[in-house]
């Protein structure tokens, strides 16, 4: 993964998707009168509560490729993915399943199905029909590249189970009746869609990442343009699932924490400290190369510094806490990273 791939993982949703996916006035054409190449479905948020009590948001995300870049994904598998929120809104957990094609269908007027059948199991399954809520609209990003996006709602039924172990498990979900009233039908057209449709949102200040074997790290200090600075620490650890084939949890830890710290003397160092409590410990990286730093953002260019660095984690480990799943900390990284920029 590029640094600059790490780096967008810092960067909120809503910033992202303020950044990267604002809707233009409604238009009929499809972009660049392409095949629909990448269609992604996100349904919105539900409040769900588990067979152990637990009072979670759940999601759902469903994401169609072409084998070829430009061509249509009409005939392609598709990635199906369920995340559990915890209350706090600190811990995420999300599956993702490869499900065959025709399992999520779509049509160019917003409609269409999301039915997993028993491919999801041991975990659950998903039957969800999906309807427009919204007109048409097109976001136009390059003159090849473009995205026809729909407002949808989800209706059907869901049952799903977290298999998280313990006392404190998450139980299962099932819902016989389920209504996401917030969703999204992205319908991508184009051979670069998703690149040239995304864009870094334009945030200032002190950010960095370090990683090993599984798991990441992140720290954020960043605003918009004439905001105040938030600091954040990130942790995500990817786990292969042993059933079904090609199946994937990641567990996601999100916190507000103190702010990094950059000195300067003898090479630049960022010192890392924990918020307490869902997050413990600390950590410091120091620089082993600086270079210039330059990235385009959604309104504007990102300028800075960037370091390469060590990340050496202190007596006290820095170390984010999940209620289920287990710790997520690292213990050493040489090939962290961190950069300091401000919006030009």
């Amino acid at each position: 993964m590029s640094s600059d791939r790490r780096f967008v993982r810092l960067l909120s949703g809503a910033a992202i998707a303020a950044a990267g996916l604002a809707l233009a006035a409604p238009a009929s054409a499809r972009p660049a009168s392409t095949p629909e190449s990448l269609t992604i479905l996100t349904s919105g948020v539900v409040h769900v509560t588990t067979t152990s009590g637990r009072h979670l948001s759940l999601s759902v995300r469903a994401t169609r490729f072409a084998k070829n870049a430009g061509g249509s994904n009409a005939d392609r598998p598709s990635t199906v993915a369920v995340s559990l929120r915890g209350n706090s809104g600190h811990e995420t957990h999300t599956w993702s399943f490869t499900v065959a094609p025709g399992s999520f269908t779509d049509t160019s007027g917003g409609n269409g199905t999301l039915k997993t059948a028993g491919q999801l199991a041991p975990y659950g399954r998903l039957s969800l029909v999906i309807s427009p809520v919204s007109r048409l609209t097109t976001q136009v990003c390059d003159n090849a590249n473009g995205n026809q996006i729909h407002l949808v709602a989800l209706k059907g039924t869901l049952k799903f189970r977290s298999h998280s172990p313990g006392t404190e498990s998450w139980g299962a979900v099932a819902q016989r009746s389920v209504s996401f009233a917030h969703g999204r039908l992205s319908a991508g057209h184009g051979p670069d869609v998703e690149e040239a449709c995304a864009a870094i949102p334009c945030q200032a200040g002190l950010s960095w990442t370090a990683s090993h074997a599984n798991i990441d790290i992140n720290g954020t200090d960043v605003a918009a343009k004439g905001n105040k600075p938030v600091s954040h620490l990130e942790a995500n650890r990817s786990i292969r699932l042993s059933t079904p084939a090609h199946a994937t949890r990641i567990d996601t830890v999100i916190v507000k924490s103190p702010a990094p710290r950059l000195t300067s003397a003898g090479g630049a160092t960022v010192t890392a400290h924990s918020a307490g409590g869902i997050a413990t410990g600390s950590a410091r990286l120091t620089s082993t190369r600086r270079s210039g730093y330059r990235q385009n953002c959604s309104t504007g260019q990102l300028v800075g510094k960037q370091w390469s660095a060590t990340y050496d984690a202190a007596i006290r480990p820095l170390t984010l806490h999940e209620q289920v799943f287990g710790a997520l900390r690292i213990s050493a990284d040489k090939n962290a990273t961190f950069r300091k920029v401000h919006i030009s």
